[in-house]
Order: structure tokens, then sequence, then C-alpha cells
């Protein structure tokens, strides 16, 4: 009985941990978000400014603020921390044993190693590793692996799972419980519903976006059509009402940055739920 009791206290410890990392995580991908949202809100109103993109939106950090490099990696651990989470929360899934759960543990991981990423590139820009941004960045891969036999393929392949990855996003925004977990009263917590579908489903949209230039790239062999958040953002000008368009994508960012900061805050986490 005192194994069994040691061996829970442990397992309620692990969660509290993975809870405290969750909400870290959520935290500094809601302050991203809102960034993008205002960058892409101050495009609007001035045409002569670009979208900033994920990356983008902190590097404006970096230049004429002290505290820019240290704001920076601050975001970085905490995009480490929610990398984590979603690996614990994509083990949990796995062991539950079902077909259905071996795929939401395939999309936890797949989420865990796409924000480890972004710590990763955080941390290079930091510490001077790299220096490039917005679409010259994002284009370097594809122009490599074009140049490779079944290059347009590969570039396609990669495409094909980010515009999937979005629509999945938007889906789950539209049509699943986006605010499980959270206890709020009923008009805070219809309010706080409505936010995260909208600002959910803007996000799926956009990651749906990137990934149908980088399908452009491939189709076209051209590198220079695949963009990254704030260069797909950027092509809006050049089609009907794209000023509309870059608007609402300003609000739906700005919606997904409150709802994350709000799920921080009042949301239980545990990895056997949703994450």
């Amino acid at each position: 009985m005192i194994t069994a009791a040691k061996s829970a206290t442990a397992s309620e410890t692990a969660r509290g941990a993975a809870g405290v990392a969750a909400r870290i995580g959520y935290s500094a991908r809601g302050l991203i978000y809102f960034l993008v949202g205002l960058s892409a809100a101050i495009a609007v109103i001035e045409p002569g400014r670009r979208p900033a993109g994920m990356t983008d939106a902190l590097r404006m950090f970096q230049h004429g603020h002290p505290l820019g490099p240290l704001l920076i990696i601050g975001v970085a651990l905490g995009l480490a921390c929610l990398a984590g989470w979603y690996t614990v929360a994509g083990v949990a899934s796995g062991k539950r044993g079902r077909a259905f759960d071996y795929l939401q543990a395939a999309a936890r991981f797949g989420d865990a190693v796409v924000y480890a990423a972004f710590m990763i590139d955080l941390l290079g820009f930091v510490f001077g590793f790299w220096s490039g941004a917005g679409d010259g960045q994002v284009q370097g891969w594809p122009r490599w692996f074009l140049g490779q036999p079944d290059g347009r393929l590969l570039v396609g392949a990669g495409g094909i799972a980010i515009l999937a990855s979005g629509v999945g996003v938007t889906i789950r925004a539209l049509r699943g419980n986006v605010t499980g977990g959270i206890d709020l009263p009923p008009r805070q917590s219809r309010l706080l519903r409505g936010l995260t579908r909208f600002g959910y489903a803007g996000r799926g949209a956009a990651v749906a976006l990137v990934g149908c230039f980088l399908i452009a790239a491939a189709i076209h062999g051209n590198p220079r059509e695949a963009h990254e958040l704030g260069g797909a953002l950027s092509t809006l000008r050049s089609v009907a009402s794209g000023r509309v368009l870059i608007g609402l994508f300003a609000l739906a960012f700005l919606a997904s940055g409150i709802a994350d900061m709000a799920a921080a805050l009042f949301r239980r986490f545990d990895p056997r739920g949703p994450a």
C-alpha cells in the first residue's frame, strides 16, 4: 500500500509539473500570436508596413530594446515547455491504445517537434548562429530540396502535410471542445469559447495558406514561391479585398493570443485530457 501511495504521489507530481510547463508554454505561444496579430493590424492601417511572421514578430525586440534578447530567450524557453507538454500529452494518448489515440499521439508529437524547432530558431538568432529572417530563411530548405532528385515531391509532401495540419486545426477549432478544462461562469465561458474558436480557426487557416504556397513552390520548382506567415499575409494585398483578409487574420491572431493566455490562467491541464 505504501508503494502504491508513493506511485500515486509521483504520478500526481509529474502531472503537476506537466501542467506548469503547459501554462508557461501557452503563455509564450499566446504572446507570439498576439504580437503577430498586432503586426498584421498595423499593416492594415499602414499599407507600407509588412506583416511580421512568428519569428519576426519577436525579433523586433532584438533591436533598440536592452531587454529584447532576454525576452526572446524567455519565449524560447516557454516554447520548450510547450514542446515538453505536447510530448507528455502524446505519451499519455498513446497509452490508451485505441486507433484514434495513436493518431492523437502522433499529432501531439508533431506539435512538440514544431515548437522545439521554433525554439531552436529563436535561440540561434539570439546567439548569432544565423541571421536570416522572413521568407529568405523559409525559402532556404525548399531551395536545397528542389536541387535534389525527387526534390519537388519532397517539398510538395511537406506542403501537403502543412496544409493538412492547418485544415485539421481549423476543423478542431470549429467542431471540437476548445475550452475543455476551463471553469468559468457561463457568460464568460461562452465568450471565451467563441473567441477561441475564431482565433484557432484563423490560425489553422493561416497554416493551411503557408502549406498552399509551399505546394506551389514544388509545382513550379521555384523556392521563391514559398512563404512564412508574414510573407503569406503580404501576398494577400494583391487579391481583391486583400486588406480585409489581412484584417480578419489580424483579429484571429489577436483572439488566438488572448485565448492561449486565458487557457494558461484558467485551464486545468491534464495530459490524459485534450491538449
